[in-house]
């Protein structure tokens, strides 16, 4: 069944568009004049940016592209130094306050180019303990230039969709994500978590009583990005940032095992995932285990060191051919391996954990 959306202005929720910034000169303009441009009543939404400190013309754009609407409701907050679940939890603070029904979160690189998008989320979550996330379709281009000729030829169109084309799923980014603000003022995002914050809030929204959706339906909603500015935060990311909470990074491992549909937890896919790990720490056991090696059996020592070295430089080298450095790549080869011994270490009471809370779901359900 398809879903009908509302002609009537005052029966639209108020809706809170938040973005967050940093260093978006390239694709915020765009981002945020596609979401003007929805038709959706101008009073019953409130724009709201999260800068963490860029140091380009981001703030310049926005201003320039906000300040076009002389009814336009927004603001723009500075949170320097924040990461991603801090910045998102000063948008749930500051939309909260504004008394928006639903918090919407669309990212620094989604353009929309679907004309009744905020009619379509906002009727799909009406009435309902949903939280649902649009999927988008991810654009590179080489430059500026392509990225503006793309986002020039785009002819936003208006979309249906059905029920059908929902699916339960706790796999979900924000970047094109609606929260209802009873779940926005109980839950918040992990201010600890450096990545996966998304997913671990989506997971704990089963929780509440609220079940995660992803549209099927293919929309065009596009992630754009220029060829090399995307960075890496797995790999860029401090050690101590990136090993902290292990046990809530070990449920976002454990995420990738619930299947689409069921939420079910697939022991199959956990075989799967947990290879990369298994692997990972064999070679940091290897890499501790050396100095024994040497004491007991020479020949032993030698070959596990040869192995040992070659992963770490063979892993360097393909790094370094993708423009890192090559004490980057010995570091985080490092790194990796340590995070993967913690995932391992934790996983008895993290699976504990998303079994509980996969269990108390279904019950309910």
């Amino acid at each position: 069944m398809e879903i009908e959306v509302s002609t009537d202005r005052g029966d639209a929720p108020k809706l809170g568009v938040c973005t967050l910034t940093m260093n978006s000169e390239v694709s915020i303009g765009y981002v945020l004049d596609s979401l003007i441009r929805q038709k959706y009543p101008e009073d019953r939404v409130f724009y709201l940016v999260v800068d963490g400190g860029s140091s380009d013309r981001t703030l310049e754009v926005v201003r320039e592209v906000l300040g076009k609407g002389l009814g336009m409701k927004y603001d723009i907050a500075l949170a320097a130094g924040s990461n991603i679940p801090q910045a998102r939890n000063v948008c749930l603070e500051r939309l909260l306050q504004v008394g928006v029904d639903y918090v919407l979160f669309v990212d620094s690189d989604t353009v929309v180019a679907l004309a009744n998008a905020f009619q379509l989320i906002t009727q799909l979550a009406k009435g309902r303990k949903y939280l649902i996330h649009f999927t988008t379709e991810f654009r590179c281009f080489k430059d500026a230039d392509e990225l503006h000729r793309f986002v020039s030829g785009l002819q936003p169109a208006e979309v249906s969709v059905a029920e059908e084309d929902l699916i339960p799923s706790i796999r979900i980014g924000m970047g094109f994500t609606i929260i209802p603000r009873d779940l926005a003022a109980s839950l918040k995002f992990e201010e600890d978590m450096d990545f996966a914050e998304d997913h671990l809030y989506a997971l704990k929204a089963l929780s509440f009583g609220y079940t995660p959706y992803i549209v099927r339906k293919a929309l065009p909603i596009y992630d754009v990005n220029i060829a090399g500015s995307k960075g890496d935060i797995y790999w860029r990311m401090p050690v101590s940032r990136y090993l902290r909470s292990a046990r809530k990074k070990t449920l976002r491992v454990l995420i990738a095992c619930v299947e689409d549909g069921s939420l079910k937890f697939s022991h199959k896919r956990l075989l799967r995932v947990l290879t990369k790990h298994l692997v990972n720490a064999g070679l940091l056991a290897l890499l501790l285990s050396l100095p024994l090696l040497a004491v007991v059996d020479l020949k032993l020592f030698t070959a596990g060191a040869l192995a040992r070295i070659g992963v770490t430089l063979g892993y360097a080298t393909h790094k370094k051919l993708k423009g890192f450095s090559l004490v980057e790549g010995l570091k985080n080869r490092l790194k990796f391996e340590l995070h993967s011994a913690l995932i391992l270490l934790n996983l008895p009471l993290a699976y504990h954990d998303i079994m509980r809370i996969l269990r108390e779901a279904s019950r309910r359900r």
